[in-house]
């Protein structure tokens, strides 16, 4: 059942690997291997300097969640 609202789809950017909010740059390195353990790497700057003060939240630097395409089940990583 939808939930009421003013509901406007949009097309979803293309995708990259780099995000950039609030004057925070985030890139993402390495690769997914299906079937296998993969190490992602995220790096934060902020006006060009690397962020080093970063806090853990739930224990873990960063999270990650990724959703599947069709029935949008997910998975959470940290």
């Amino acid at each position: 059942m939808p939930a009421p609202g003013d509901y406007q789809p949009q097309a979803l950017p293309a995708p990259s690997r780099t995000a950039e909010v609030d004057g925070y740059t985030v890139t993402l390195a390495g690769d997914l291997v299906p079937g296998s353990s993969s190490r992602l790497t995220l790096s934060v700057s902020r006006h060009g300097t690397p962020v080093t003060d970063l806090e853990p939240y739930l224990g873990a630097y960063g999270h990650l969640v990724t959703l599947r395409d069709g029935d949008l089940a997910y998975c959470t990583c940290t």
